[in-house]
């Protein structure tokens, strides 16, 4: 049903009653005045007819009918009615308005019919003479030879039916002026009953929308007044209600924001009643378009969906686990439990959800690592303790042997305290990066790459040229020892794979708001499955070489490592056959206020 405002509703209704109720009246009067006035016009052509019968009484016979009707005639002028004089044969002897040589016999006309059968003769009916509609009303009337005539008299329809229609225009333009003053009067009653819920309306939305703690307004008629005390104690208690959920409302939306988990709450039917900004981020939703949605058309994960119906069913409780399938997996942990209401019955569920993603790589980190260090442990260990069996079951004898034992159980076990020294490191440099942070100094990088390449060449002894690229005022802050330990080893790498008289590259750029170090190489390169994982602990391309050169797997991790403690990035790119170049990207971090940027010479000083 179409809702209309209170004012129209009132207006209409007495408007439509009060218009039905003046046609009604109008019409009823229109009717009886037209009833009255053909009963007044009846009433007058009967007397007329009476009168005409009572002179043709006089008469003595009808025979000089031609004096008749030339007497009639001459009357005419005097009469308001035509008078018809018709013998009992239906010949017409008189008439006051028309020849009686051209008109018609009368007989067979209704009024004649019945006068003659001494029944009340009134007939309206369209005149064949005339031809128009007339009123008849006929008398009979006894002459003196005893022989009868009958008396019509005869007036227009017409002329009545115009007089009644010009008074019925007048009835209808009173019946419009009193309708137009009607509709204005109802219209300012209907005003005043609906004024006051207008002012409710209208105080009631400054009061929400506004916060305005005003009270409904007065008024005159005592039900309005006591609807305004009604309303004005429910809005004290609305106020404070509302203040008290938007209160709890606040404490659960900072509650929910705050939290890592993610949290969604359904309602009975597996719609999305809550979610919180965790959900949101974790499953790639829309907060606001998710809300009255159901589960199963906004997270495509059917271990979730199925968790969800078996604890609105009451089928399960508690936890369970399932991966989410996005480019990279993630691993969530779901509790949930179902909303009850005082009755018991299920209004709902609540899940939290925990994306373990990062434990379950520590943990296939760590056991990795562990079986990674155990492998590497192992191989040294396993060497020097055959080799000191060896020497105990009677090699020691053959001094040539036992110098060579001696020198493979010496080399195992540097190997052994190489891997070691690279764990220290390694855990050395997580332990400052996530606690106490590391020692910056401001220097060049030139000094630092010198350093390493100086280091290198000392270590080995093959035939590899080393070149050095890198301006004097290339500045940073960083620490130097990690960041030339770092290039240490990458340039070490470097020099292990790279045969003779291949040249390795080292280079140094000031890149604005960071310095970039590009360690290049022209030997074997490492095929392009390898790179993703090139940085791992332990991780070898080709793990008989690797050993062979005496790497311990740990070199391009603790690089690594050292580049994020720096808040950096190291990346690599390499082809088979040509060659790799290691790159390291590191802020140069901001100067303290009020210090130059130091020159050229200063630095080289």
């Amino acid at each position: 049903m179409r809702r209309r405002k209170l004012l129209w509703r009132i207006f209409s209704s007495f408007l439509i009653i009060t218009l039905v109720a003046l046609l009604l009246v109008s019409s009823f009067a229109t009717t009886s005045f037209h009833r009255f006035h053909m009963r007044q016009t009846e009433a007058e052509l009967r007397n007329s007819a009476v009168l005409v019968s009572a002179r043709m009484a006089d008469r003595e016979s009808t025979e000089n009918f031609l004096d008749l009707d030339r007497d009639f005639k001459q009357l005419r002028h005097q009469l308001a009615h035509r008078i018809t004089i018709i013998r009992e044969d239906g010949l017409v002897v008189a008439d006051t308005d028309f020849d009686i040589a051209r008109m018609d016999n009368h007989s067979d006309r209704e009024e004649i019919r019945e006068a003659l059968a001494g029944q009340e003769a009134v007939s309206r009916r369209f005149s064949d003479t005339l031809q128009r509609k007339m009123l008849f009303v006929a008398e009979v009337s006894r002459l003196k030879d005893g022989s009868r005539v009958v008396v019509r008299v005869a007036r227009s329809v017409t002329a009545i039916e115009s007089t009644l229609r010009s008074i019925q225009v007048k009835i209808g333009m009173a019946w419009l002026v009193t309708a137009f003053l009607t509709a204005m009067i109802i219209l300012f009653i209907s005003r005043n009953i609906s004024r006051p819920f207008e002012a409710f309306k209208s105080d009631a939305e400054r009061m929400f929308l506004d916060g305005a703690e005003s009270d409904y307004p007065s008024s005159q008629a005592l039900e309005v007044e006591e609807l305004a005390d009604a309303m004005n104690v429910m809005l004290s208690q609305l106020h404070e209600r509302s203040g008290t959920i938007a209160h709890q409302r606040s404490e659960v939306e900072a509650i929910l924001s705050s939290m890592t988990e993610a949290v969604l709450a359904v309602d009975s039917e597996g719609r999305i009643l809550k979610i919180n900004q965790a959900t949101a981020d974790l499953f790639n939703l829309d907060l606001e378009a998710c809300r009255g949605r159901r589960v199963s058309s906004r997270i495509r994960n059917q271990r979730l969906n199925q968790f969800a119906e078996r604890i609105l069913t009451g089928e399960q409780t508690g936890m369970a686990e399932f991966t989410l399938y996005t480019p990279e997996p993630k691993y969530l942990e779901s509790h949930g439990a179902p909303l009850r209401d005082e009755a018991g019955n299920v209004l709902g569920a609540v899940i939290v959800i925990n994306n373990v993603t990062r434990l379950k790589r520590l943990e296939n980190v760590r056991s990795e690592f562990v079986a990674n260090v155990s492998h590497e442990l192992r191989t040294p260990v396993t060497a020097i303790k055959g080799f000191i069996e060896t020497l105990q079951d009677g090699a020691v004898e053959n001094v040539e042997d036992a110098y060579r034992f001696l020198e493979i159980i010496q080399r195992q076990t540097d190997r052994l305290n190489s891997i070691i020294e690279d764990l220290l490191s390694l855990s050395k440099i997580e332990q400052h990066s996530e606690s106490v942070g590391l020692e910056y100094q401001r220097k060049s990088i030139r000094s630092v790459l010198e350093g390493a390449i100086r280091t290198c060449r000392e270590k080995h002894h093959k035939n590899i040229p080393i070149s050095l690229t890198c301006p004097e005022d290339c500045i940073a802050y960083f620490n130097p020892n990690l960041l030339e330990q770092a290039v240490v080893n990458l340039v070490d790498n470097a020099i292990k794979y790279s045969e003779e008289n291949e040249g390795v590259y080292v280079c140094g750029y000031d890149n604005g708001d960071s310095i970039q170090i590009d360690v290049e190489d022209q030997g074997c390169g490492i095929p392009e499955s390898h790179l993703p994982r090139l940085f791992e602990r332990f991780y070898r391309v080709d793990k008989a070489r690797s050993r062979d050169v005496g790497g311990t797997g740990l070199g391009l991790s603790i690089v690594k490592h050292i580049v994020q403690a720096h808040k950096g990035r190291v990346s690599v790119t390499s082809e088979v056959g040509s060659g790799s170049t290691f790159t390291m990207v590191i802020p140069k971090g901001a100067l303290p206020a009020g210090e130059a940027q130091p020159t050229t010479e200063e630095v080289a000083g």
